[in-house]
This record gives structure tokens, C-alpha cells and sequence, in this order.
């Protein structure tokens, strides 16, 4: 069980640097400034600004996947990591 969720927080963690990552490029591309190694926090307030001035409505629930995504993401790491810290009690 242990190597499964390993395996699984890994795969978590390499898709949501993925997902930040062309969240970043996305940014940059309207417009935004982004940092590659540091202010990773500030680019999710700002994918909710250019969420809400986005008109074209494909393009917005575009974004809103990208964002829904990452913070899935996050959220299943963090859950497969306290599930493996559980499982080596």
C-alpha cells in the first residue's frame, strides 16, 4: 500500500507542476507577469482576474478547468500524502 500511494503523490505532484505550469504560460500570455521559481501563490488570484474579464465563454470555462485542475489537484496530494503518513503507523 505504502509504494502505491507513492507512486500516486508522485504522479499528483509531476501533473499539478504540469497544470502550474501552463496556468503560467497562460498568464504570461494576457498579459500577466509571472515567475518561474518563486510567487507560485500570486498566479491563482491572478487566473481568477483574467477569468472574470474573459468574454469569450469557451475560452473562460477554458480557464476555469485549468484552475479547477490544479486546486484538485492540490487537494489529492495533500490527501494521498496524510493517507500515507497513516498507513506507516
Amino acid at each position: 500500500m505504502t509504494a502505491v500511494l507513492i507512486i500516486i503523490i508522485t504522479l499528483l505532484v509531476l501533473t499539478v507542476t504540469i497544470i502550474w505550469y501552463k496556468m503560467k504560460g497562460i498568464l504570461r500570455d494576457n498579459g500577466f507577469q509571472t515567475h518561474n521559481f518563486s510567487h507560485h501563490l500570486d498566479d491563482i488570484p491572478n487566473m481568477v482576474v483574467l477569468i472574470r474579464k474573459t468574454t469569450d465563454l469557451n475560452e473562460r470555462k477554458s480557464l476555469i478547468f485549468v484552475l479547477v485542475a490544479l486546486v484538485a489537484g492540490i487537494l489529492l496530494s495533500v490527501l494521498a500524502f496524510v493517507l500515507l503518513l497513516k498507513s506507516l503507523d
